[in-house]
């Protein structure tokens, strides 16, 4: 059955969340699933753990080029004249602080990034903790509503292992941005989470103040921090399982050949989570 265009200009109609559980399903989509998915192209704002996402798109793609089809291209600020589809244009800022990392990705994407591609991201580094919640979100909500045919996708901050003050500050910014969009109907690539999940699926936690908090998993970290190579990989299907979650499927019988029906049947249970009730990890 030839497949009709998943992608479109609309926004999300439901909140989609890519988490560690999402990663886990990416290796049995359909071959078909996979062509279809690379029509897709992002721009993505990052440093150094940014970096290791992108080292996984390409260890990925080195693996299975067929079916990891998605490649890496160093970018700028400055948008080029065309867009290749199955691109992660990637541009590696640095670390000049979480608030001119807010204002540096709204620039970009205000002079030309803006409607180029089909998702735009923006992620603070585990050095941010500091970061301002609102202002971040207040910053992409603007851009969404000025570029209607680009997806923006929120990001939670990367962890560390360590159960201190830093991955506390950590974890409040990411339940408010999971909380908020979830009540709004908002994007997220949940780093984090797919992090706090050694290789075997356990949480990894701790708790202070009452509240319990997700640490980075040992198995996909050398020095606390940055991503080893398996972590590289896990994270990087993050990209894949979002190009499928947000495609604009209007009829389920349409695609659930195409599909396959475990990945159907993820999306819409992503689509019909309600408004309001965000994931909830141990």
């Amino acid at each position: 059955m030839a497949l009709l265009p998943l992608f479109g200009a609309a926004t999300a109609s439901a909140n989609i969340v890519i988490d560690f559980s999402d990663t886990q399903g990416v290796a049995s989509y359909s071959q078909a699933t996979m062509n279809t998915i690379a029509g897709s192209s992002f721009y993505f704002e990052h440093a150094s753990v940014g970096g290791n996402l992108m080292s996984g798109i390409e260890a990925l793609h080195s693996s299975n080029p067929g079916f990891y089809q998605y490649t890496h291209s160093s970018a700028s600020g400055t948008a080029p004249a065309a867009i290749s589809a199955g691109t992660v244009y990637d541009y590696d800022r640095g670390n000049p602080g979480w608030s001119a990392k807010v204002t540096t990705f709204a620039s970009d994407v205000t002079a030309g990034w803006g409607g180029k591609t089909t998702f735009a991201m923006n992620k603070f580094c585990y050095i941010d903790p500091d970061a301002n919640w609102s202002v971040y979100r207040d910053s992409m909500v603007a851009l969404e509503s000025a570029n209607p045919g680009t997806k923006f996708v929120y990001m939670t901050i990367p962890l560390t292992v360590d159960l201190g003050g830093d991955n506390i500050a950590r974890g409040d910014f990411n339940s408010s941005l999971r909380s908020w969009a979830a009540a709004n109907d908002k994007i997220v690539f949940d780093i984090a989470d797919i992090e706090a999940h050694s290789a075997s699926g356990v949480a990894q936690t701790f708790d202070s103040g009452g509240k319990t908090y997700q640490r980075l998993a040992d198995d996909w970290s050398a020095d606390g921090g940055h991503l080893n190579a398996a972590g590289q990989t896990l994270a990087a299907k993050g990209f894949y399982a979002l190009a499928v979650e947000a495609a604009v499927i209007p009829e389920p019988a349409t695609y659930a050949a195409a599909l396959g029906i475990a990945t159907l049947a993820t999306v819409l249970w992503r689509r019909r989570r309600p408004a309001g009730r965000p994931m909830v990890h141990p």
